[in-house]
């Protein structure tokens, strides 16, 4: 069992429970305190042994809604409203990683899918621009595909007539 599981079930099982995008325990009446992640999550830390390790809220209020299917393979939480922190109990959901992208806005999905795939892609907005520059002035397909070491006509072809966004 993951560590995150673990302290998931134990944050579960002493009574910790989300409420107003707050965190209360059985003991303390008062909410705990918050930290946001580099991703924008909010979560709080739980004393395992010697660890303290990170609870997220979004995890706790879906462990509370849906027990262990929570951890079915390629589970999800998903923020049906797009907000990560919004953790209210309406607001979150388990689903599938196709499903969680769906949740977004579709502006938000497309500058998400953008920026993805410019860390596969091969040729640089510079390098685009010149093979475009090359093609307007008449250098043919086998050319610009040796040129610049491009195995195969359609992808030539994607290059040359997609929208390249960055």
């Amino acid at each position: 069992m993951s560590q995150a599981k673990a302290a998931l079930i134990h944050a579960y099982a002493k009574g910790y429970r989300v409420k107003d995008n707050l965190v209360y325990g059985i003991v303390k009446k008062q909410p705990l305190k918050l930290r946001c992640s580099h991703s924008g999550y909010l979560f709080f830390g739980i004393k395992i042994g010697k660890k303290v390790i990170k609870v997220f809220l979004h995890r706790l209020v879906a462990y509370e809604k849906y027990q262990d299917k929570l951890f079915d393979q390629d589970i999800v939480v998903r923020h049906l409203n797009g907000n990560r922190k919004d953790n209210s109990f309406d607001n979150i959901c388990i689903g599938t990683q196709t499903e969680n992208m769906l949740d977004r806005d579709p502006e938000e999905r497309l500058k998400h899918a953008i920026k993805a795939s410019s860390f596969i892609r091969k040729f640089t907005n510079d390098q685009v621009v010149q093979i475009k520059a090359d093609h307007s002035n008449g250098l043919g397909y086998k050319a610009l595909m040796q040129k610049y070491s491009i195995s195969s006509k359609g992808t030539l072809h994607y290059i040359l007539n997609a929208e390249y966004v960055t």
